[in-house]
């Protein structure tokens, strides 16, 4: 179940960015934001931080590197990318940086104006100044995480600093099972969508087949009212009736139990009619679906045991290899 919602989830995101750059542009970018989410410690969030990059109008050729830069300065923290990547989307649509933006990447741990400041020697005061009269562009802001990222900068390859750590390897580990729950995810999709397919029919159908079955229920209450009120009725011939005498008055009374029950019988016999008209063609499109469902599916689950036999073996050899460590070691 998991699998099948990560490859739903992965098919949407490739959609999304082919939608987005192109299908030529948002093939390659989804395949990079994939190996990049396996790789950091950032895992399937990225997705959303190139979605909110593109929505904001950064070139699809700009997401994965503009990507990287803010996952450098964001020190590994999820949060803290999720925020610098919305400034940055924000600053970069205005075409020049604002207050709002300023104040936003400082919670995020970065100071554009201080980094500007450290490359080009200009006060605090008159980037300030130039900031309030619109004057410091996005190129520029660009330039000051270009270059806190660089080889001379604070946060230079930090992403990969922080992946060779005991956390990092944990997360770029969880991130790796993600990437294979999403692979085996896309190759159970087909199965899946010929799933629906075959299901779809019989879906359709249904509407008609409660609208039948809205008159049938109708009579079913009308008639257990009238059973109720023959059963009143035959139960007053009795009340009176003694143990001993039983069977002597329901032979004497048998006429009137016959007379009481007779327009119950007449009511059923249409309603009967009426339940197996209903219910056979929705008996015979079951069968008929079971037996397309089948044949539909039969080549899928084939192919399904063989993504089976590719993904288990694998992991089966890898679970033996440290089992046999282990003996050594013991």
């Amino acid at each position: 179940g998991t699998s099948i919602a990560s490859g739903m989830e992965a098919t949407k995101n490739q959609v999304s960015f082919e939608v987005l750059g192109g299908k030529e542009k948002g093939n390659k970018l989804f395949g990079d934001l994939t190996q990049f989410a396996q790789e950091s410690i950032f895992g399937n969030e990225v997705y959303g931080n190139a979605k909110t990059l593109l929505g904001f109008g950064v070139a699809i050729d700009d997401v994965m590197p503009r990507l990287k830069m803010l996952g450098d300065i964001s020190m590994g923290d999820k949060e803290k990318l999720g925020s610098l990547t919305l400034a940055f989307a924000q600053m970069t649509a205005a075409g020049r940086l604002m207050g709002q933006d300023v104040l936003q990447m400082v919670n995020a741990g970065f100071n554009p104006l201080k980094e500007i400041s450290d490359m080009t020697g200009e006060s605090m005061a008159s980037l300030k100044d130039k900031m309030e009269k619109g004057a410091i562009s996005a190129n520029l802001v660009n330039k000051a995480f270009e270059h806190a990222t660089g080889p001379a900068g604070r946060f230079y390859q930090m992403t990969q600093k922080i992946a060779g750590t005991a956390a990092g390897q944990w997360e770029a580990l969880k991130g790796q099972v993600q990437g294979i729950a999403m692979q085996f995810g896309l190759a159970l999709l087909p199965a899946v969508s010929k799933v629906f397919e075959a299901v779809k029919p019989l879906l359709d159908q249904l509407p008609a087949v409660l609208d039948n079955l809205v008159p049938v229920i109708s009579a079913i209450f009308v008639m257990g009212a009238q059973v109720l009120t023959a059963l009143e009725q035959v139960f007053a011939l009795f009340q009176n009736v003694d143990t001993g005498g039983f069977l002597t008055e329901l032979k004497e009374n048998m006429d009137a139990v016959i007379e009481a029950g007779a327009p119950v019988i007449e009511e059923l016999a249409p309603l009967f009619q009426a339940i197996i008209e209903t219910v056979w063609p929705l008996a015979e499109q079951l069968r008929e679906f079971a037996v397309h469902l089948i044949t539909k599916l039969a080549p899928t689950l084939k192919n399904i045991a063989h993504i089976l036999s590719n993904v288990l073996g694998p992991a089966i050899k890898i679970v033996g290899w440290l089992l046999g460590k282990v003996i050594d070691v013991l």
